[in-house]
Parts: structure tokens; C-alpha cells; sequence
């Protein structure tokens, strides 16, 4: 061998080497020398006594089960009954026992972002969420919890960015029109186009159609916005709910009037909660139970008078009623309240 030859042989050998130095030296940093408040790579515990590289505990972090499990934890199902100092104090719990626990960091995140403002835990709220994210990359769910909660602390850029990293291969329904309805605020073009991609994926989706009909209408197609919405109530009457309730259906053994039994319940239960009253007036509507439905909605109508979805509620009611004049009045008031809000 030359000189030369050995000498770009001794150099190549010394990168390697110097590379592989490198990469050790990093990981080193990532996994024992990095800060423990920026660690993402946990020593024990995307679920507690698991290591985060456990094959099976990666199939159960990046399916849907997590966030089913994460809602049914003890601190949110507290926020959910209106004790939020209850689920604050279960909460900061979770996150003192194990705070590499993906579980405990999205369930302490969700109500740490959800607390009054003056307890000042909406930052570390959004941190526990991000950590969560970043310890599980690969899941969508994961993700999507985040943002959720982006979303409704109003911070839209950010949970756009992450809803479009969930919807970007696979445009999944519920986070797809969970996305549609941001662009909806922000950019009609973008709404437009991601709702009739996922009405050509899902023609039977009366979601979908509903929320295209609602889209179109404000970027001023009224009346062709007025009938892809009645022709997706068509579309739930088929199955014999809407769309936003098939998990609350499902829950109910696939029972319809189990499924309006326990939205009544809850409607009953917290006499506030105008998007439960709304979610049941529209089962009652789908159902073709009118006058139950207005029974619902009248005493809402002087309160809920700026509310577009009430006046779109109405407007189906009325459509069904065969009183085209009034229905198409409703949808007007409906869409210039949208218009007001832009």
C-alpha cells in the first residue's frame, strides 16, 4: 500500500472512530447526563414498571386504547364531575409518583391546561403534554390529545401544526374534521379542500357532509351548503343517529334509546351544559322526534339566540316539518352569525 493509501485509510478510521465517539457520547447525554427535566428518553415508564422500548408497550402507546384509558383515570373523571380541586390534587399525585409515566403525564396535562387560570398550571400543563409526545413520537393518539388541548386553550397555530403531523398520513375522520373545523377559522381554502377529500374517502359520513355544508355556506355557497347539510341528515337517519354520537351508542350496547336515555341524563344532570343539550336535540332530530327536540331547544332560544348551531338545528327541524321558508330563514340567521365571527 502507498503513503498516500495509508494515509486515507488511518483518516477513515480515525472518523469512524471519532463518529462512533460521538454517537456514544450523545446517547450518554440523552439517557444519564441530560437534565432530568428534559429527558425524553425515560429509564423506566411510558407505563409504569415498563420500559419505554418494550414492543408491546409501543403497540398499547400508539393505539387508540391509550387515549380511552387516559380519559377514564381518576383525575379526569373528577374534572368531568366538576371537582377540579379534587382532580388538581389527583393530578399533581400522579405526576409525584411517576412523572415518566406517558399516562400520568397526558392525564395531568389535560387538567392542568384545563384548571383556572389563577393556579397558573396551564404552562406545566402544556409541558407534561409536549413530554408525553416526545417520549412516544410515533403515536398519533398521543399527539392528538396534545392537540386537543392546544385547541382549546385557543393557541391554534400550534394545534394545527400537530393536527395536521395526526391527519398526514391517514386522514382519520375525527381528527380530520377536529382539523377542518380550525381551518374553518382561519382558512376556507384549506377547509374546504381537506372536507371534500374526506367526503370522497367516506361518502357515507354524515359528519362530513354536515360540516362541508356548514363550510361552504360561509365561503358564500348558501343555498348548495343549505342541501349538502339536509342531505346529511338523510345520511344519519339511515343509521339512526349522528356521527358524533356513535361512541355514546356504542357504550350503550348499540341501543339508540339507551344512547338518548343517558344523554338526557347528563343534560339533566348539569343544566348548563349547552353542548350536551345541543348533541341531544340533534339525536331527537335524527330520530324524527321534533317536538321533543324543540322541547330542548326553546327554552335555549332567547340565551343561545348568537349560537349558529342552534339556529342550523332549527333549520333541520324545520326542513323536516316541510317548512322550506322557515328553514332556509334559520340557516340564513345561522351562517350570518358564522360571517359575524369571522
Amino acid at each position: 500500500m502507498t503513503r498516500e493509501g495509508e494515509e486515507s485509510a488511518w483518516k477513515g478510521l480515525f472518523s469512524y472512530c471519532t463518529l462512533g465517539l460521538v454517537v456514544a457520547a450523545t446517547a450518554f447525554w440523552l439517557t444519564i447526563s441530560k437534565p432530568e427535566e428534559i429527558r425524553v428518553i425515560p429509564t423506566e415508564g411510558a407505563v409504569h414498571g415498563m420500559s419505554a422500548s418494550d414492543a408491546s408497550n409501543q403497540i398499547y402507546l400508539c393505539s387508540q386504547q391509550v387515549l380511552t384509558d387516559v380519559e377514564a383515570m381518576e383525575p379526569l373523571q373528577a374534572m368531568r364531575d366538576g371537582d377540579m380541586d379534587l382532580a388538581i390534587g389527583s393530578a399533581r399525585a400522579l405526576i409525584d409518583k411517576d412523572k415518566w409515566n406517558v399516562k400520568n403525564l397526558m392525564c395531568a396535562g389535560d387538567v392542568f391546561v384545563a384548571a383556572p387560570k389563577d393556579a397558573g398550571l396551564q404552562k406545566e400543563g402544556y409541558q407534561d403534554l409536549q413530554t408525553a409526545v416526545h417520549m412516544v413520537p410515533a403515536s398519533k393518539w398521543i399527539r392528538l390529545n396534545y392537540a386537543r388541548a392546544l385547541a382549546r386553550g385557543e393557541r391554534f397555530e400550534e394545534a394545527i401544526e400537530q393536527y395536521e403531523k395526526v391527519t398526514k398520513d391517514n386522514l382519520d375522520i375525527v381528527p380530520s374534521l377536529e382539523l377542518a373545523r380550525l381551518y374553518m377559522d382561519v382558512d376556507q381554502d384549506k377547509a374546504l379542500k381537506l372536507l371534500h377529500d374526506l367526503a370522497v374517502k367516506s361518502p357515507d359520513n354524515s359528519a362530513v357532509q354536515m360540516l362541508l355544508g356548514i363550510a361552504m355556506a360561509r365561503n358564500d355557497e348558501e343555498k348548495p351548503g343549505y342541501e349538502e347539510y339536509v342531505q346529511a341528515y338523510g345520511k344519519a337517519r339511515a343509521i339512526g343517529y349522528p356521527f358524533e354520537a356513535r361512541d355514546l351508542v356504542v357504550k350503550n350496547h348499540d341501543s339508540i334509546p339507551d344512547a338518548i336515555k343517558e344523554q338526557t341524563d347528563l343534560v339533566s344532570k348539569d343544566k348548563e351544559d349547552v353542548d350536551a343539550k345541543l348533541m341531544l336535540a340533534k339525536m331527537l332530530i335524527v330520530q324524527n322526534k321534533l317536538p321533543e327536540a324543540r322541547a330542548v331547544l326553546d327554552p335555549e332560544k332567547e340565551k343561545l339566540k348568537d349560537n349558529a348551531e342552534l339556529h342550523r338545528l332549527y333549520a333541520e327541524i324545520a326542513h323536516t316539518d316541510n317548512k322550506e321558508d322557515e328553514a332556509l330563514k334559520e340557516w340564513a340567521a345561522a351562517n350570518a352569525i358564522e360571517k359575524k365571527i369571522d
